[in-house]
């Protein structure tokens, strides 16, 4: 087992080395650079899949940074904001009411509906005064 080793360094050591020009050097980068681009892109893709952002961090700006003092600024710029369209909203339109005789008109009303909607109801309809005057006449003359 230790000669086999052995036997293949020994292959190895004698093996010529290639020697790197600058043509081979530059193709080398050339390949390296194009698998770093498709390799970024990649990473963009997956990024964007998950819900972050597609840009690479090389060309992230970063993050702004905010005194203390602009930070109350804005705060109450924005409580302001805030104010007026609650003020806006509550001056729009005024609720209606309704008076206790409005109320008591419509009700009245509709127990006027209900008592004609009823009182039609133990009537038969045209329809169906025909239905039964037909109905009758077959049991008669089938008697």
């Amino acid at each position: 087992m230790r000669s086999a080793l052995i036997a293949e360094l020994r292959y190895y050591i004698q093996m010529p080395q290639p020697k790197l020009t600058d043509d081979i050097l530059a193709a080398a980068l050339e390949g390296f650079e194009a698998q770093k681009t498709r390799i970024e892109t990649k990473i963009a893709e997956i990024r964007g899949l998950l819900g972050g952002t597609a840009v690479s961090s090389d060309t992230a700006k970063p993050k702004r940074k905010v005194s203390a003092s602009a930070r109350r600024r804005m705060a109450r710029a924005q409580k302001l904001r805030w104010k007026k369209v609650k003020q806006t909203a509550e001056t729009a339109k005024p609720k209606r009411h309704m008076s206790a005789a409005a109320r008591k008109r419509i009700a009245t009303a509709q127990k006027k509906r209900w008592a004609a909607l009823k009182k039609t109801a133990g009537q038969p309809t045209k329809a169906g005064r025909k239905k039964a005057a037909t109905t009758e006449q077959s049991v008669s003359t089938s008697a």
